[in-house]
């Protein structure tokens, strides 16, 4: 076991996790008895009685806004095409659908997360009604009109949570403000079962839970006989294999943390895991992590290892890190980046690893750029052609980056990995994108226009000359924007 002391990130990052989802002891119980609700999807019923609907079918992407509910419409919609629906209507006394009521408004979604063959689980703010059960937490799919319950005692998820990586430059502090998580707190496997953290401050029960899609019930995967104080973070592995990261103690006065990574296979059975301490970890790809910590009680560094070979120590170590955990590039202007673990990571179908990094010279700011980072080589820098990035999305070996030209102007480019410093513009205004994804050739994106201070949804068709189509959401930021998997 090796102590690793606290950076400022990991300190922030602590301070937020513990505000919101940590516990102080596991138990290893079921937190709810979900074999006591139906398991084939319902029509929920609210407060005052009115049944609710879901309907999904047809969906390109998943959408989560910031507007606030009314009778008529939630802040949960779907794009289909180049238009946007409302997912969430009532149904009155005789089955039919309605777009309001008059008692009360459509509850409002705080999270979501798109799994496979379709499948969606959300969070709600307030509880809805199923079999006289109350519950927050549901399952949803393009395939059916109802939903399910997952855990009815799981009432909210940490406000750390970030369904997408959104970053917006401070003027005052002249840095970026960066919303995004690199692990997700509610994840799939490829047979649709869903994992997700339940408990809080003080919580019986704090612990990584997996919902079985097939009997409809959960199972903490933690054992009584492990000690920890919270789970920091969690990966699930296509097979259903997860691996989890907790925090095992701290110390009051040097405030060094103790922590260890735990493998545990589907079946729930714990492998020992090469890393005897484990700074944080991210997926590079469905089989494959990227993870800072140190090996045999040395080599802090960072290391590419695929679920297959987790048991047996056939670690690719890629670099040393810093004591930070995060390595270092200087660029032709002076400029040192810095390539922290906790940034965005994702990998290419030739294995090499592309990261956001940020800049900084003289202790001024100096904006993101990518590097591309090879297998025990030096990392470069990719052309992007940009004076910064903001954030990017890496699909089919294609580079999505949203950032600044050398005048200072958003731009959204599309550059082939095979093509580096030659892109290709997806938008002509001014606009600072927040949030994107990539469905086939589709990119479905919002933002703010700078020079008319609009809040927007777009959708750029790159098939058909990048032709771009205006979604509305009533002038609403995007808090979540998903594809979702077919």
């Amino acid at each position: 076991m090796v102590i690793i002391h606290k950076r400022s990130v990991l300190l922030l990052f602590l301070v937020i996790f513990a505000s919101s989802l940590i516990g102080c002891a596991n138990t290893g119980t079921e937190v709810s008895n979900p074999s006591d609700l139906p398991t084939d999807p319902q029509n929920p019923v609210n407060a005052d009685g009115n049944s609710i609907a879901f309907d999904m079918s047809n969906a390109d992407a998943l959408v989560v806004t910031s507007e606030s509910s009314t009778s008529s419409s939630s802040n949960f919609k779907k794009v289909t095409g180049s238009e946007l629906h409302e997912i969430m209507s009532y149904i009155d006394a005789s089955g039919q659908i309605v777009k309001n009521s008059t008692t009360s408004p459509l509850p409002s979604v705080t999270h979501m997360f798109t799994g496979p063959n379709g499948a969606v689980a959300f969070m709600l703010d307030s509880p809805v009604s199923i079999d006289n059960t109350d519950c927050y937490f549901f399952r949803g799919s393009i395939d059916s009109d109802g939903v399910i319950c997952i855990d009815s005692d799981l009432t909210y998820l940490g406000e750390f949570v970030s369904t997408t990586v959104h970053s917006e430059f401070d003027e005052e502090t002249q840095s970026y403000v960066d919303y995004d998580n690199v692990v997700q707190p509610v994840q799939f496997d490829q047979d649709g079962n869903i994992y997700y953290i339940f408990g809080h401050v003080g919580m019986e029960g704090h612990n990584v839970y997996r919902w079985s899609i097939e009997l409809g019930t959960n199972e903490a995967l933690i054992d009584d006989d492990i000690t920890y104080e919270y789970v920091r973070e969690y990966l699930v592995a296509n097979d259903g294999s997860t691996l989890i990261n907790v925090n095992e103690s701290t110390d009051e006065e040097t405030e060094a943390l103790t922590t260890q990574l735990y493998r545990i296979l589907s079946n729930k059975s714990m492998v020992d895991t090469p890393f005897d301490s484990v700074y944080s970890f991210t997926l590079a790809d469905d089989d494959t992590i990227l993870a800072a910590g140190s090996f045999d009680s040395s080599n802090l560094g960072l290391y590419d290892v695929t679920f297959d070979t987790l048991s047996f120590g056939e670690l690719n170590h890629r670099f040393p890190l810093g004591d930070d955990s995060s390595f270092w590039l200087e660029d032709d202007d002076g400029y040192l980046y810095s390539g922290a673990i906790t940034h965005e990571w994702q990998k290419a179908s030739d294995g090499s690893v592309y990261a956001l990094m940020h800049g900084v010279k003289d202790q001024v700011y100096g904006g993101r750029q990518i590097a591309k980072v090879f297998s025990n080589e030096i990392p470069e820098f990719v052309d992007t052609t940009l004076s910064a990035v903001k954030f990017f999305r890496l699909a089919e070996d294609v580079l999505y980056i949203a950032g600044e030209d050398d005048d200072g102007v958003n731009v959204l480019i599309k550059m082939a990995l095979s093509n580096s410093g030659s892109s290709e513009s997806l938008l002509e205004d001014n606009i600072k994108v927040y949030n994107m994804v990539v469905v086939d050739d589709i990119l479905i994106f919002d933002g703010k226009n700078m020079d008319t201070n609009e809040i927007i949804v777009g959708q750029i068709d790159m098939a058909n000359e990048n032709e771009f189509t205006e979604l509305s959401t009533e002038e609403a930021h995007l808090l979540g924007l998903e594809a979702v998997n077919q």
